[in-house]
């Protein structure tokens, strides 16, 4: 038994130090905005540095995603999309988030598709979260999410979206909080134009409306 006198010996380890910080960064944070874009701000430029540099091997790109720490998916989900990079860097950084799906990625490309709602790379991750999750993603009704599914897996899923909410026996605007389609949004006046153009026609559709509301 060591006396009261005993000096115990204390090594300073930097780097063991600095794992020990990361992994109590990755495990606490909160991945607010404000905690996101500071962290996008060190750790974004080296990390697309390192997608550009590897090639198209698929093999090769999934042993670097499952590699990636989980903030690093989270910062690369939250910078979403990236119209300045290649279209190779891009369609590499889908398949990394394809393959390290989680379902902040998918809630995080809901928010993008409001804002980019014709972003192919944002369709196909789209496409996959309806694919992979159930009926408690954006908590939708059941129905819903498997018309979702099924809009996704056509090439031209916004005209789909419209159709189907077109067609719903209620008005348009209703429609859109239980799809949870935000308002004000590009992907809200682009559904808009679509469902009008494909139901104007439909007696149906304008006596539920309304004249003022389509005019």
């Amino acid at each position: 038994m060591n006396s009261p006198q005993t000096q115990l010996a204390f090594h300073f380890d930097s780097k063991r130090l600095r794992e020990v910080a990361d992994k109590i960064e990755e495990k606490y944070a909160k991945y607010n905005e404000e905690y996101l874009t500071h962290l996008a701000v060190k750790r974004l430029p080296r990390l697309l540095e390192n997608i550009r540099n590897l090639s198209l091997n698929q093999n090769e790109i999934l042993a670097f995603a499952k590699g990636l720490k989980n903030i690093d998916i989270r910062i690369l989900t939250y910078e979403f999309p990236y119209h300045r990079e290649e279209e190779t860097t891009q369609l590499k950084i889908v398949k990394i988030l394809e393959h390290r799906y989680e379902r902040f990625i998918g809630r995080r490309l809901w928010d993008h598709f409001h804002v980019y709602p014709k972003d192919p790379h944002i369709f196909q991750l789209l496409k996959t979260t309806f694919k992979i999750e159930n009926d408690s993603f954006l908590s939708l009704d059941s129905r819903i999410r498997s018309q979702y599914e099924e809009a996704f897996g056509k090439e031209k899923y916004l005209q789909e979206i419209a159709k189907k909410i077109g067609y719903e026996q209620k008005k348009v605007e209703e429609s859109f909080k239980e799809w949870r389609i935000q308002a004000n949004t590009k992907l809200e006046t682009l559904l808009w134009t679509y469902i009008l153009m494909f139901h104007i026609g439909r007696k149906e559709f304008i006596t539920r409306e309304g004249p003022a509301q389509i005019i």
